[in-house]
């Protein structure tokens, strides 16, 4: 992606920005892991960087990404076999590095390749295709790695509820097959930055497209490392533009997705930050991997880690929002492991003996009260609520109308209400040194029985609620949970049509 973002903010836009994050400064919750992860593409083809057999790529790799299944016919039926090897040999090499603690993950994309989605024809396809090869080889999980063919079409404006079939289709699809292999599946995409933090200069055509696609599959996202590559330079959240190859570039881009940020410069419509331990850095293993730039020097690198994730200082432009940093980040992925080995092993060797001489920082104080919470009424019968991640937080306490609930979700779903009736809630983080003070008490009141509601995404619905989609009223037939692609258009054994 050779795009640079050079368009420049308004300073009253940029301001507005600055005071939107300084409540969530130094936020975030520690995981209960400090295991980091090197993840690299294995070519499955010969470019000049050499031919490695499966089994025999370098230990220090966590996570081996295939690349590629494509999909070569109808462009969505997605096909793969081992260009090097029998295929016999290929699963005893996937069985093998299983053996030693490795994912084989089956990657599906890649610059030349293209999945398209638009109809539930294509989608059954794809998922079918992707189960079989799953299956016959032994593949831990699956990488979208879709550099062309998402694309926004011209009225999608919203990533919480996504119009664009291919997207819609895509996510369906992935939540399907992971639905199918149950929670050790791995789900990561490694997307290029125009799809992502593309999305706080614009969100049109592919500017931000990936956005819904993470949004809508954040269950079951595992991590995702954008490709910090070929892509110039971007604005990030202090208004500024940093360019690729830099600390500074690595630190901003990063923690945009750790802390979120305003879709199209719109403070109102934010993209919720991920979890520190789903997202993961992608570099090019030397310069020759990536030839439109990217490439830094792993000193250079490592003071950006120490920053991020340590909170030290290397003196740099950009300033973490959360100053403590973020000990959670899961690691770092590359292009590639052939690319690499051609490169004397200089990166899996650096960041391999950084990675593990990585100290979590011990938890010694109870954590900070929760700010922002939230609670919107979404039908008659449910209340969603949400809060900011509080810094040292574990877990989380929410009191519902004087009561407690222990170890929550964020969001919360409060479910099974009356209509229009009132409910309070507190939420407290809590760490093995202790619990927060509670936070401050807000109310929220359910729809009232005369409201027909907007249809939307996660809210379940009950036989008989009634709900508005594109200007028409629907019945519910059967009680659900709204996902993306069940709109009441498309889903006639869950709603029917009324007048």
């Amino acid at each position: 992606m050779k795009k640079v973002f050079k368009r420049i903010f308004p300073i009253s836009l940029v301001l507005a920005m600055v005071f939107l994050f300084m409540p969530i400064t130094n936020v975030f919750a520690i995981s209960n892991s400090s295991d980091k992860i090197l993840v690299g593409y294995w070519h499955n083809f010969d470019n000049g960087t050499g031919i490695i057999r499966l089994k025999d790529v370098s230990t220090k790799w966590d996570v081996i990404n295939v690349a590629f299944g494509e999909s070569i016919r109808d462009r969505a039926t997605i096909e793969f076999s081992p260009e090097i090897g029998t295929d016999q040999e290929f699963k005893e090499d996937i069985a093998y590095l299983n053996s030693i603690g490795k994912k084989v993950v089956l990657s599906i994309g890649g610059q030349n390749g293209v999945v398209l989605l638009p109809d539930e024809n294509a989608k059954k396809n794809f998922i079918d295709s992707m189960i079989s090869l799953i299956d016959k080889y032994g593949f831990n999980g699956i990488d979208i790695d879709l550099e062309s063919g998402i694309n926004l079409i011209n009225n999608d404006k919203d990533f919480k509820n996504p119009k664009t079939p291919q997207i819609v289709n895509l996510i369906s699809a992935v939540r399907a097959i992971c639905d199918h292999y149950g929670p050790d599946f791995v789900l990561s995409m490694a997307p290029e930055t125009a799809y992502v933090q593309g999305g706080y200069v614009a969100y049109a055509g592919n500017w931000g497209a990936y956005l819904p696609i993470i949004h809508g599959l954040r269950d079951k996202l595992t991590y995702i490392h954008v490709q910090h590559y070929n892509a110039g330079g971007n604005t990030v959240l202090d208004g500024n533009n940093y360019t690729q190859g830099t600390a500074d570039y690595e630190v901003a881009m990063a923690e945009m997705l750790l802390q979120g940020f305003p879709v199209a410069g719109n403070i109102d419509n934010i993209f919720p930050p991920l979890k520190q331990e789903q997202v993961v850095i992608g570099l090019p293993a030397c310069p020759s991997a990536a030839p439109s730039g990217g490439y830094i020097k792993p000193s250079e690198m490592k003071k950006a880690l120490d920053y991020l994730m340590k909170g030290i200082s290397y003196g740099g432009k950009y300033k973490l929002v959360n100053s403590n940093g973020y000990p959670a980040f899961k690691g770092l992925m590359t292009w590639s492991i052939n690319w690499d080995a051609k490169n004397n092993y200089e990166f899996s060797t650096n960041y391999r003996e950084y990675f593990d001489n990585f100290k979590q920082p011990p938890v010694t104080e109870k954590p900070s009260i929760p700010t922002g919470l939230k609670a919107e009424a979404v039908s008659k019968s449910q209340i969603n609520i949400t809060w900011n991640l509080a810094l040292g937080a574990t877990s989380y306490d929410l009191k519902i109308d004087g009561n407690i609930t222990n170890n929550v979700n964020n969001p919360y779903k409060h479910i099974n209400l009356k209509p229009d009736s009132m409910h309070s809630y507190e939420v407290r983080a809590v760490n093995p040194v202790g619990n927060s003070e509670w936070s401050k008490s807000i109310l929220s009141q359910t729809k009232s029985e005369s409201d027909v509601e907007k249809w939307g995404v996660n809210i379940l619905y009950k036989a008989e609620d009634i709900v508005s989609y594109e200007g028409i009223n629907y019945r519910c037939i059967q009680t659900h949970t709204s996902l993306i692609g069940w709109e009441p258009i498309n889903t006639p054994t869950l709603w029917e049509k009324i007048s």
